[in-house]
C-alpha cells in the first residue's frame, strides 16, 4: 500500500456535492476527486503556482500526488462508501434488511 496524507477539511459554509449525472436537483453524499483537483488547480492559478503544479500532476506520466474524493466525517470517524464490487453483498445466506434497517433508525414498512 502506498503511504497516504489525509486531509480533514472543515468547510466555512455550505457545499453542495453534485451526483454524476449533472443533475443540478440531486446531491451526492461524496466530493469526487475530479472537483477537488479542478479547486486546488483554481486556488494555485490565483497564487500565481499553476504551471509547476501542472507540471507535477497533469502533465506528468507518475505524479508525485494523487488527489482521491472527499468522504464525509464526524470526529475521528470517517465515513468511506464500500467499493461498487462489493456492495451490494452477494446472496449467498439470508440477509436480514429488516434488522439492519431496525438498527439504522429506519422504518422498514
Amino acid at each position: 500500500m502506498s503511504p497516504a496524507f489525509l486531509v480533514r477539511l472543515r468547510l466555512s459554509g455550505p457545499v453542495r456535492f453534485g451526483p454524476v449525472s449533472g443533475s443540478r436537483l440531486e446531491t451526492d453524499s461524496i466530493g469526487h476527486s475530479d472537483t477537488l483537483y479542478r479547486a486546488l488547480s483554481s486556488a494555485l492559478r490565483k497564487l500565481g503556482e499553476f504551471n509547476p503544479w501542472e507540471e507535477a500532476t497533469a502533465a506528468s506520466s507518475h505524479p508525485p500526488i494523487t488527489v482521491s474524493s472527499l468522504f464525509p466525517f464526524v470526529g475521528k470517524t470517517l465515513y468511506v462508501p464500500a467499493p461498487r464490487s462489493l456492495w451490494p453483498p452477494t446472496a449467498e445466506g439470508k440477509i436480514r434488511w429488516k434488522a439492519a434497517m431496525k438498527i439504522a433508525g429506519r422504518s422498514t414498512r
